[in-house]
């Protein structure tokens, strides 16, 4: 009997060729422009529906084209073994999305004799609530829902508060100085709702947290990237990681996302994608870090104030 063969999955690759197909169709993948209502909102963040964990990442990418391709109207995913777990079992002829995890491997070096350790990235597979019958669905109250109500704005605030952010008038720019940590906005009215102006605040925020007193991102940004950098691929990869941050940030507080700012820099994360499989998981990576950051700081600020 012939043995089976089988091809190694390239999760980055998979992923990356998505979203070029994506870009270059016109779409970002991380930018919903309407409901079915003809509202324009956030997109939910992905969810594990038996851990209730957030995911993070470049799985929230990989999960949020997943359900504009197919339709699915919940934001809840689980794998094979936990729908089985709760009772379910997964709709004949679905198929599931491939997500990854990080599993450090301990490899021996041959000529030094010294172990190192490094990260691998490991593929697995989860499936839409859409996609799962047999278990018992949760209620409105039960799972994140889109946002319908007034914005969230205070995460923002209380980040900037809390870590000394200067927010002063940028005329007609919008810009985050790292030399002296401020924030320069247009003003409230050029923009067309309140949610674009934040939308375009929380880039901002993301571009701070990369200062060398937070995530110190801005100074080991070469060795981030595995090719040979070039300030122009920096450059893209910094406005990558505060594009994606923002959007992970819209999500969790109900900001209307815009795709004005995406629009420029389209061109530019087309010719990285292209030359480098990992450069949108080392940025959504960051990005998720920036997101973190900055939700914590503002809940310290809020417990202060409490």
């Amino acid at each position: 009997m012939a043995k089976k063969s089988f091809v190694k999955k390239d999760v980055y690759q998979e992923v990356t060729n998505k979203i070029i197909a994506k870009l270059e169709a016109g779409t970002v993948p991380w930018v919903k422009e309407w409901d079915n209502q003809g509202n324009n909102l956030s997109k939910p963040l992905p969810y594990n529906f038996d851990s209730g964990n957030m995911y993070s990442g470049m799985n929230i990418l990989s999960l949020w084209m997943s359900e504009e391709e197919n339709q699915f109207t919940s934001n809840a995913w689980m794998t094979f073994a936990q729908a089985k777990k709760k009772g379910g079992n997964i709709i004949k002829g679905q198929k599931g999305t491939s997500l990854f995890f990080f599993k450090f491997v301990e490899k021996v070096c041959a000529d030094t004799g010294t172990d190192k350790s490094y990260a691998m990235p490991k593929p697995f597979t989860v499936f839409n609530l859409d996609q799962i019958e047999g278990i018992e669905l949760p209620t409105c109250e039960e799972q994140p829902q889109p946002h319908n109500g007034p914005i969230n704005t205070g995460v923002l605030l209380s980040y900037m508060i809390d870590q000394g952010i200067k927010l002063t008038d940028g005329k007609n720019t919008a810009y985050y100085s790292p030399t002296v940590d401020r924030i320069g906005m247009p003003p409230r009215e050029q923009f067309h709702s309140e949610s674009a102006y934040f939308g375009t605040l929380a880039h901002e925020c993301i571009h701070s947290t990369g200062h060398k007193k937070r995530l110190d991102r801005f100074s080991n940004i070469t060795d981030i990237l595995d090719t040979v950098p070039s300030p122009k691929k920096e450059y893209a990869f910094e406005e990558l990681i505060a594009e994606l941050g923002a959007a992970f940030l819209c999500a969790e507080t109900g900001i209307q996302k815009d795709n004005e700012q995406t629009a420029a820099y389209i061109g530019h994360w087309l010719k990285c994608l292209k030359s480098d499989k990992k450069f949108i998981a080392q940025a959504a990576s960051r990005a998720s870090k920036a997101t973190k950051y900055i939700n914590e700081a503002a809940e310290i600020k809020l417990e202060k104030a409490a």
